[in-house]
């Protein structure tokens, strides 16, 4: 009858230990692995709007760096989205034995029309952008930030200027799009990256203005 108990006892155990890995990947650890895209826009041609964003070739605006993120990006486009919602999605799929570990995406698309954005400016620097209205978009005196502010003219609407200059233009559209992406794996086994980029388009839907207020990622 002990010897019985005993065996029932392994059982039960040998159970726990086998199933308790598996619920806890499935109700908690599936928790931390998640995709949140998300589209706010109030304009009634949305979905030219996206769409052009999302499919600028932003690699011929700007002379990315050759510093290594690995396969990240130092830009946000469909293709950057997509890619990393697939790399999330493919990690629910597998089996975690690190109890902390956790892998997401966070996407946010905002874009919104002015009927006028005044923009301090010289060649290398945005020092203020602000809505007619004054609600400020950006200030330079409020960015904290310590990587490279990227950004992109078009100089057949925005002036050239050497120094410090103020510039008005009409009927826009702010293009806010935010990613921040991640995962953690045990010491030494992290990974974040995150980004804000801006892009200013005229009615017609030409590039005026792309700027990258923040950039970072970081790896251990």
């Amino acid at each position: 009858m002990e010897m019985k108990r005993r065996i029932i006892f392994i059982i039960l155990i040998s159970s726990v230990i086998f199933i308790y890995p598996i619920v806890f990947n499935i109700f908690f650890i599936g928790n931390q692995i998640y995709v949140d895209i998300k589209y706010d826009t109030d304009i009634s041609n949305e979905k030219a709007i996206i769409k052009k964003a999302e499919n600028l070739n932003y690699s011929s605006f700007f002379n990315f760096p050759e510093r290594s993120w690995g396969d990240l990006k130092y830009y946000i486009d469909k293709d950057v989205v997509e890619d990393l919602k697939e790399k999330v999605e493919n990690s629910k799929k597998q089996f975690h034995w690190f109890i902390m570990y956790s892998h997401h995406l966070k996407y946010h698309f905002q874009a919104k029309f002015y009927s006028e954005i005044t923009l301090k400016y010289d060649n290398d620097t945005i020092y203020e952008l602000k809505t007619g209205k004054g609600r400020k978009l950006y200030n330079y005196k409020d960015d904290y930030s310590y990587e490279d502010r990227r950004l992109y003219f078009n100089h057949s609407i925005i002036p050239e200027s050497q120094q410090k200059n103020t510039t008005t233009f009409s009927k826009v559209y702010f293009i806010n799009m935010t990613l921040d992406y991640g995962y953690y794996c045990g010491m030494l086994c992290a990974r974040g990256h995150k980004i804000w980029q801006y892009v200013f388009l005229d009615l017609n839907l030409n590039v005026i203005l792309i700027f990258y207020p923040y950039t970072i990622s970081w790896i251990s």
